[in-house]
């Protein structure tokens, strides 16, 4: 009876600990936006929307005629002061037995450098997790001293043992996340492991968990990100894959530990680099054209004709973004000089306001086949997003032990790119190099995938690494 009362006592106590970490403590909000630069101008200024196609001309034809459509957001590389938007963010560490030693000495010493980068508007909770999950900290705000206090636990308290529960971890988290009483303009979870879940739960036990746990915050109407960052060869790149693409979030392979920084600070950077959120896109088509193909998780599935919307989510400062679609233009009757395509708008919200800009596409009619200039941009941003559709399709063969065919589809993709001549020579031997790496590997496939289609730094690929001035200077600090 009395070791009852004791393990009684004991969850009790657990629970009052854990509640009291639920409370998260009051945001503190700054002042109105601005920028280092001075000469950059105000927050509509950062932002360049464009709409192009292939060519700038286009053939009079008695038929229909398929182009691209590229929509494109280019943002000055500015650095905002600490008056941008303010960040809620949670760690969810595995600490694991697996993970002791220099993985999580790396761990520690990196999070101990983002938690140094933060302001007081932005907010940190930190949970672990193994075969059991604790939170460690409310969801509290970057002031100097709880920076060093969230320090202190992560070089003190993330001591490695036991096996892996991945949904207990998960489960913390967004609790946190859930019961906040105050939201930020941003959340994102930032989710650590390096194996695979040991406790017998199923991917369909992963999606139900994540879905459920969406659709809670939507009801709360709380959006969030995962960022997922695996390491080693243990970790489970279907699982951590699929919670990053539920919210569009990175998936991060780190293979070699010494780069876990640029794993980071490439999605730390960008986070601290937004200054708008809620952002999309609607592209209205001109009279009977019509999309024929989207490409990419960013444009909406629905079945109209002549519209449609791109969910573009954040903006941050120093990146250039494209969309692209294939659309079918009627015949082009004579007399008719200049054919308007498409408009474009953009809305978006920065420190509680909203705001929009627009622009549009227009094509001279020709009568000959003298197009003029091919636009590189658009015709490698086609090869980038087939090369998507290839490690897709890669993955498939793989997955039933198809290697021959496999090995056919990437040299065919190989012959495709080499007799490109509308592509640039330093863009097909980037393309090349992407496929030269063991396309077999499902985690390199993974990591490969979420580069291009997320446009995110990746040690994996290097030739896909760019960063703007806020992570190349972090980058800087962190190595120096």
């Amino acid at each position: 009876m009395q070791t009852q009362k004791s393990a009684e006592l004991n969850f009790l106590s657990k629970l009052s600990s854990k509640n009291e970490f639920l409370n998260d403590i009051p945001i503190i909000r700054s002042p109105k936006m601005e920028i280092e630069d001075e000469s950059s101008g105000q927050i509509q200024d950062l932002i360049d929307l464009s709409l192009s196609s292939s060519y700038k001309k286009i053939r009079r034809s008695s038929k229909p005629q398929t182009i691209p459509l590229m929509a494109t957001i280019k943002t000055k590389d500015v650095k905002v002061q600490d008056k941008r938007l303010g960040l809620d963010l949670i760690f969810i560490v595995d600490v694991s037995s697996s993970m002791m030693g220099s993985k999580i000495e790396l761990v520690q010493e990196t999070l101990s450098f983002i938690l140094g980068e933060l302001a007081p508007q932005d907010r940190v909770s930190i949970v672990k997790f193994c075969h059991e999950s604790q939170i460690l900290t409310p969801l509290m705000p970057m002031t100097k001293e709880n920076v060093l206090k969230a320090k202190n636990l992560v070089f003190s308290r993330l001591g490695c043992y036991g096996n892996t529960d991945i949904i207990k971890g998960l489960k913390d988290g967004f609790d946190v996340l859930l019961n906040r009483r105050q939201v930020n303009d941003l959340t994102s979870i930032f989710f650590l492991s390096d194996g695979e879940d040991t406790n017998g739960n199923s991917m369909k036990s992963f999606q139900d968990f994540i879905d459920l746990q969406d659709r809670l915050c939507k009801e709360k109407m709380m959006d969030f990100s995962i960022n997922c960052f695996g390491y080693g060869r243990d970790h489970d790149e279907k699982v951590l894959g699929m919670l990053a693409a539920k919210k569009q979030g990175n998936f991060y392979y780190i293979k070699d530990l010494k780069r876990v920084d640029e794993c980071f600070i490439d999605c730390f950077g960008k986070l601290i680099s937004t200054f708008a959120v809620n952002a999309e896109i609607n592209i209205f088509l001109n009279g009977n054209t019509r999309f024929v193909n989207k490409y990419g998780h960013s444009w909406s599935q629905d079945n109209m004709i002549g519209k449609a919307t791109i969910n573009v989510k954040t903006i941050a400062a120093g990146f250039e973004t494209h969309y692209l679609a294939d659309i079918e233009v009627p015949p082009i009757a004579y007399g008719e000089e200049v054919l308007k395509v498409a408009i474009a708008i953009l809305t978006y919200d920065s420190n509680g306001q909203g705001s929009s800009l627009s622009n549009e596409l227009k094509l001279t009619i020709i009568d000959s086949n003298d197009l003029g200039e091919i636009n590189h941009v658009v015709e490698e941003e086609s090869v980038r997003l087939k090369l998507a559709d290839l490690v897709i399709k890669v993955e498939d063969k793989v997955e039933k032990k198809n290697f021959l065919d496999a090995e056919k589809l990437v040299n065919d993709f190989k012959g495709q790119v080499v007799f490109n001549k509308n592509i640039t020579p330093t863009f097909a031997q980037k393309a090349l190099k992407w496929v030269s790496h063991d396309m077999k590997d499902a985690k390199y496939s993974t990591q490969l995938r979420y580069a291009i289609n997320n446009r995110q730094a990746a040690p994996e690929c290097e030739e896909m690494m760019q960063f703007n001035c806020v992570q190349s200077d972090m980058l800087y600090r962190k190595r120096k």
